[in-house]
């Protein structure tokens, strides 16, 4: 118990009392809450330039949730994308990589990087594609591809392959659509204006 006189005289009436471990108890209480409040906002806020909303439509799903940050010049994935995020659009810009950033987007179904910087894809990029439980789509259209042999590469056209039989893919539906009308090899001069999603591993590697 802690009492305080706040007048200063030595009256009675001018003397209060106060429960110190309640009172301190309370506060504490009151800064995790506080805490674990700002620890949420600041998971959900939405990257700088980009647009992050629900569909009000009720037949796109009650989970679905966009964010679209198109020709922002970004040359790097922002790591606050809103975790719940459903549909991620980074088209129009000069990403030419991706890792954990859409790697944690254990929600992501549909992932558009048209018109970017790709050129290939490398071990990081693939393990991070195939960590995503329900991803569905993939747009690579509009990209410089360069499909020279590489081992990640390699894999990669078999991925796509595998996915255009009956089974799914390590017991999901990983990249179940690829839009590859656009997505062509620039390089080497031997697979120039081939599609990606038609590569076999025996053309990127002979």
């Amino acid at each position: 118990m802690l009492c305080v006189n706040k007048s200063g005289a030595f009256d009675s009436n001018s003397i209060e009392c106060y429960n110190y471990q309640t009172d301190m108890k309370w506060h504490i209480y009151c800064c995790v809450v506080l805490l674990l409040a700002l620890n949420s906002c600041t998971a959900q806020v939405c990257p700088n330039g980009c647009n992050c909303y629900k569909p009000e439509a009720k037949w796109f799903g009650p989970d679905l949730y966009h964010t679209a940050c198109d020709e922002l010049a970004l040359t790097n994935v922002p790591s606050n994308i809103p975790h719940m995020t459903t549909d991620l659009s980074l088209s129009g810009n000069q990403i030419s990589t991706f890792g954990q950033e859409i790697g944690k987007m254990t929600k992501l179904k549909a992932l558009y990087l048209r018109q970017n910087n790709i050129r290939t894809v490398d071990a990081n990029m693939l393990q991070t594609l195939k960590g995503i439980p329900k991803l569905q789509a993939i747009d690579l259209s509009g990209n410089p591809w360069d499909c020279s042999c590489t081992e990640p590469m390699r894999q990669f056209t078999i991925y796509i392959q595998t996915l255009k039989g009956p089974r799914p893919l390590d017991g999901h539906r990983w990249l179940a659509h690829v839009n590859g009308y656009d997505a062509t090899c620039k390089t080497p001069e031997r697979l120039k204006g081939k599609r990606i999603d038609e590569l076999l591993a025996s053309d990127i590697c002979q």
